[in-house]
C-alpha cells in the first residue's frame, strides 16, 4: 500500500485533492514527526508500506522503519512562490533553515534572484531549536522553512514563512511510489513463482551461511528436517542439529564441491550434494541438495523397469562369462580393458560363442552403463526395413510409414551402447551411412532434412573374416577401419575345452532354475564326458546350451545311462562314423543335409541360413519344400 503522511494540514489537504483528481490509490495521514512515525508503525513495519512525506517527518520515518519513504522535494517553483517578494531587497535578510534536500534549490534559487539570505542546516529535528537561537543572534529578519522550523519561530515571535509543496511535487512524489509499487508487485509475482518452483523440487534445497545457520530453504527441506510438524523454524538453525555427521563444515573450509555423501537425518539416510557460493576467493555460503535414499531407489527402480519394458537393458556382465580356458581368459582380459573406453569395438566369432553377451558386459562396465542397451541383427532384417529402423522416420516418409513417424535405433541408444551384430550382412549401401553416424555422431530420418545429433557406443560383431568381405567388396574398408578401433575375438568353444564341463553343470543350473525345477545330482560318465570334450562343436556355446536342455529333459522320462547313449550319437562327427557320411546319396539328398543342418545351427533363422549358404530367401524357401 501507498500512504501519503502529511506535517502539516495543508499538505494533507493537497494530497487529497491529488488523489481524488488522478485516482491514485493512496491513503492520506496527518501527522508531524513522532506522530508521523507513530502513523508509520500502525501501518505495520514489514517493509510492505511504501511512504509518502516530507522534511524532517520523511527522514525520521526512514531512519526508524524498514520501509520505503519517499521524500517530497521542493521545487524551484515553490521557493519561487515563498521567495519571490523578498527580489532585490538586500535590506530584509532571509534565515533558511533546512535539511539538505531544502537548502540545495533554496541557495540556486536565492543566488539567481540576488536575495540577501543565510542558510542553517540540521541533520535532525532535535538541531532546529540551536540554529533557531542562531538566527536570533544573527539579527535575520524572516524564517524560511519546514513546519517545525515555522513552529518554533512563531513560538519566539518570529517572522516566518512556510514553504509549502504545490500538487505538482505532490504528484510527482505520489506517482514515483506508485512506480515503486508496481515494480515491487512485480517482483514479489516473480519472486513468488520462484518460490513455487523451489518448492515444487522434490528435493530438500537449503543455502547456509558462514556459520552453517540455514538462511533459505523450501518446503521439501522442512519436511525432510523438521517431518510435517509446522512447529518452529528453520531460518537461523544450525544444518549440525540435523546432520551430526554432515561433511559441509569441510566443503565451507575447503571450498571444494561435494557428490553423493551418504548421512542420516535421524533413522533415514540420505544423499547429499553440497556446493560452496564463492565470491572473490571467499566462501560467502553453501547450497546444499539432498534426498532420501529410499526415494532414489524408487526412482532407479522405476527407470529401470521402463527400460526394461522396451527390452533396452543389458543383463549380462563379465561376471556371467565361465571360463578358465587361457584362450578365452585372453579375450576376456582385452574386454575388460576396452570396456573403460567409449571407443568403437568390433568382436569377430563363430556363431554361437556369445557375442552379444560380451557386448553386454563390456556394457555394464562402461561409462556409459546407466543408458541404454540396444541390439540389432543385421541380417534379420532387409535392406530397406533396417535403415527405417536404425535411422527412424518421420510421418509419410515411404508409403505405410507411421502417421506421426518413428524413432530409429540409434536415437534410443543415445546416452548408451548400440549393438551391430552380423554387420557384414549390412547392405553395401547403408554401410555409407552408418560410416556417418560413426564419423559425425548424427543422424537423419528417412524423409527428414533435420540432423539429430546422438551420442552413442557402438560395438559390431561379425561371425566371418572381414578382412575377407572387404577384399571380396561386400564391406567398405572406411567402414572396417573405423568400427575396429578395438577389436576383440571369440574362440571357438574346440578351442576352449577347459570350460566344456563347467559350462555343461553351469547351463544345467541356469535351466532348472529358469523352469523351476530341483536341480538334479549330475554324475556324467567318462565316456560320456569324452564325447563331449572331443566334439568339434560347430554350434559352439549355443550348441552345447541346446545339449544340456535335451539331457535335463530326457533326464525326466529316460535313465541318465539311455540318455548319455542317445547323446552320444548326437555327439558323433560326420568323419567318426561311417554312418549317413556326408558324400552319401543323391545331389538332391546331400544338398538337403547339409541346408537342414545349417538350419538347424541357426535355430530355424530362414535370413541366417540363407546367407551362410549365399543364397536367397526364397530360394532357401523352395528347396526346403522340395526336400
Amino acid at each position: 500500500m501507498i500512504a501519503f503522511i502529511a506535517p502539516y494540514l495543508g499538505l494533507k489537504r493537497t494530497a487529497d485533492r491529488v488523489v481524488e483528481k488522478y485516482g491514485f490509490p493512496v491513503s492520506t495521514y496527518l501527522g508531524n514527526l513522532n506522530e508521523g512515525l507513530e502513523i508509520a508503525e500502525r501501518l505495520g513495519s514489514s517493509g510492505r508500506s511504501i511512504i509518502v512525506s516530507r522534511g524532517g517527518t520523511a527522514k525520521l520515518i526512514g531512519d526508524h522503519l524498514p520501509t520505503q519513504v519517499i521524500d517530497i522535494e521542493v521545487s524551484h517553483l515553490d521557493l519561487m512562490k515563498i521567495l519571490s517578494p523578498y527580489i532585490s531587497n538586500p535590506e530584509v535578510s532571509l534565515g533558511i533553515v533546512g535539511f539538505k534536500s531544502l537548502l540545495k534549490p533554496a541557495r540556486q534559487v536565492t543566488e539567481t534572484l540576488g536575495i540577501n539570505a543565510r542558510f542553517y542546516r540540521i541533520h535532525d529535528e532535535g538541531e532546529v531549536f540551536q540554529k533557531i537561537e542562531d538566527i536570533r543572534k544573527d539579527k535575520i529578519d524572516v524564517i524560511v522553512g519546514d513546519v517545525i522550523s515555522v513552529r518554533i519561530a512563531e513560538k519566539y515571535g518570529l517572522a516566518y514563512h512556510l514553504i509549502e509543496s504545490s500538487e505538482e511535487s505532490v504528484k510527482t512524489a505520489i506517482e514515483k511510489a506508485l512506480s515503486i509499487m508496481t515494480n515491487v508487485q512485480r517482483e514479489m509475482e516473480e519472486l513468488g513463482k520462484t518460490r513455487a518452483i523451489f518448492d515444487s523440487v522434490n528435493d530438500g534445497i537449503i543455502s547456509l551461511d558462514k556459520t552453517l545457520k540455514i538462511d533459505q530453504f523450501n518446503s521439501q527441506a522442512r519436511e525432510y528436517l523438521m517431518g510435517y510438524s509446522r512447529k518452529g523454524t528453520l531460518k537461523g538453525r544450525s544444518i549440525l542439529d540435523f546432520v551430526k555427521d554432515s561433511n559441509i563444515p569441510e566443503v565451507l573450509k575447503n571450498q571444494e564441491k561435494s557428490e553423493g555423501r551418504l548421512f542420516r537425518i535421524g533413522d533415514n539416510p540420505f544423499v547429499f550434494n553440497s556446493t560452496p557460493v564463492i565470491v572473490d576467493g571467499e566462501t560467502e555460503a553453501v547450497v546444499t541438495v539432498f534426498q532420501p535414499v529410499s526415494k532414489l531407489q524408487k526412482i532407479e527402480s522405476k527407470v529401470r523397469s521402463q527400460l526394461h519394458k522396451k527390452g533396452l537393458t543389458a543383463r549380462y556382465h563379465f561376471d556371467d562369462i565361465i571360463s578358465i580356458a587361457p584362450s578365452m581368459l585372453n579375450s576376456l582380459k582385452h574386454a575388460k580393458q576396452y570396456s573403460s573406453t567409449l571407443s568403437n569395438i568390433l568382436i569377430t566369432g563363430e556363431t554361437g560363442t556369445g557375442k552379444e553377451l560380451l557386448a553386454q558386459s563390456i556394457h555394464n562396465a562402461s561409462p556409459v552403463s546407466d543408458g541404454p542397451f540396444v541390439a540389432v541383427n543385421c541380417s534379420a532384417l532387409s535392406a530397406t526395413l533396417l535403415e527405417s529402423e536404425l535411422f527412424g522416420y518421420v510421418g509419410g516418409a515411404f508409403t505405410g510409414a507411421l502417421r506421426g513417424g518413428k524413432t530409429g535405433l540409434f536415437e534410443l541408444a543415445h546416452g548408451g551402447t548400440i549393438f551391430l551384430d552380423e554387420i557384414n550382412s549390412m547392405d553395401f549401401q547403408l554401410q555409407a551411412r552408418l560410416l556417418r553416424v560413426l564419423q559425425e555422431h548424427e543422424i537423419m530420418r528417412l524423409g527428414d532434412e533435420k540432423v539429430i545429433p546422438v551420442s552413442v557406443r557402438v560395438i559390431c560383431a561379425s561371425n566371418s573374416d572381414l578382412k575377407e568381405e572387404v577384399r571380396k567388396g561386400h564391406l567398405r574398408k572406411d567402414l572396417y577401419y573405423r568400427m575396429s578401433v578395438l577389436e576383440i575375438e571369440i574362440p571357438t568353444l574346440k578351442n576352449r575345452r577347459d570350460d566344456i564341463i563347467s559350462l555343461f553343470q553351469f547351463f544345467s543350473l541356469q535351466i532348472c532354475r529358469r523352469r523351476k525345477t530341483p536341480v538334479p545330482e549330475i554324475v556324467l560318465s567318462k565316456d560320456f564326458r569324452k564325447r563331449l570334450l572331443n566334439y568339434s562343436w560347430p554350434g559352439n556355446v549355443r550348441e552345447l546350451e541346446n545339449l544340456v536342455e535335451k539331457y535335463l529333459t530326457l533326464g525326466q522320462i529316460e535313465d541318465r545311462a539311455r540318455v548319455e547313449e542317445i547323446l552320444i550319437s548326437y555327439l558323433t562327427d560326420p568323419g567318426d562314423s561311417c554312418e549317413d557320411p556326408v558324400t552319401e546319396g543323391s545331389l538332391k539328398e546331400i544338398e538337403g543335409r547339409i541346408i537342414n543342418a545349417v538350419l538347424e545351427e541357426e535355430n530355424g533363422n530362414i535370413t541366417r541360413t540363407a546367407a551362410r549358404l549365399e543364397i536367397d530367401r526364397n530360394t532357401l524357401k523352395r528347396k526346403l519344400k522340395e526336400n
